[in-house]
């Protein structure tokens, strides 16, 4: 008799045990008991029920816990790269605003995918980062997104209920709460950022989205980080 196979994706989280502190917060955080721990108490990562959504790594406050493929490293990197090519306005002369959207790849994402190729507008000045899920985007991604120049960020994911990994979203919705609350000590408007929700099939809704956006940050005028750094 054969004997029966997993199938596992290739997006799996990982741990650097030398930087972990046995915190917990990886365990707790994910709903698919990926994560176990070890006799000595470090946490272990359980491939087979690993789903790959990065909440765990989201949640790791020493950066202990990383998404393979989708590591801080690669994140940070790919939104330097989305704010390299232009040089950004730093004042509110003739001032068009830099919106970057967090997308999950099940829905939000697919949701601009079906925007795109429904010919629907939506302002230009959205730049898309895709990750696995919205749970994946945590409070270093934010803060370099505003750092490098974005004026507003939204991020995007499965309708409440609906999330691919259960409740990612949710955890992200509470993130983004909390990060609202902290952004005036970094003197940036709460309404800088925002959490939105979308399925594959809801272009329309996406462009609406991103249209109402973009014109309440247009309002709010240049991000105040970028003047003070001269607008590079």
């Amino acid at each position: 008799m054969a004997l029966g196979k997993i199938k596992a994706g290739a997006v799996k989280a990982s741990v650097d045990k030398d930087i972990c502190v046995n915190c917990d917060a990886c365990e707790v955080s994910c709903i698919f008991n990926a994560i176990e721990a070890e006799p000595f108490g470090l946490p272990s990562i359980i491939e087979a029920n690993c789903k790959g959504c990065g909440v765990c790594a989201a949640e790791c406050p020493m950066a202990a816990m990383q998404l393979i493929q989708f590591t801080d490293e690669q994140i940070v990197a790919a939104i330097e790269a989305l704010f390299k090519p232009k040089k950004l306005a730093s004042s509110s002369e003739n001032f068009e605003p830099i919106v970057l959207c967090f997308a999950c790849q099940w829905c939000s994402y697919g949701a601009a995918d079906l925007a795109g190729v429904s010919r629907i507008q939506y302002p230009p000045n959205v730049r898309i980062l895709r990750v696995p899920c919205s749970g994946r985007v945590d409070v270093l991604h934010v803060l370099k997104a505003f750092q490098n120049g974005a004026d507003g960020v939204i991020v995007t994911g499965c309708h409440i209920g609906d999330c691919h990994y259960i409740d990612g979203n949710v955890k992200a919705k509470d993130r983004v709460d909390v990060m609202r609350k902290s952004l005036g000590a970094l003197g940036l408007d709460p309404e800088r950022l925002e959490m939105g929700f979308a399925s594959s099939s809801e272009g329309q809704k996406f462009a609406t989205m991103m249209m109402d956006f973009v014109e309440k940050i247009r309002k709010l005028g240049p991000n105040p980080l970028r003047v003070k750094e001269g607008g590079d």
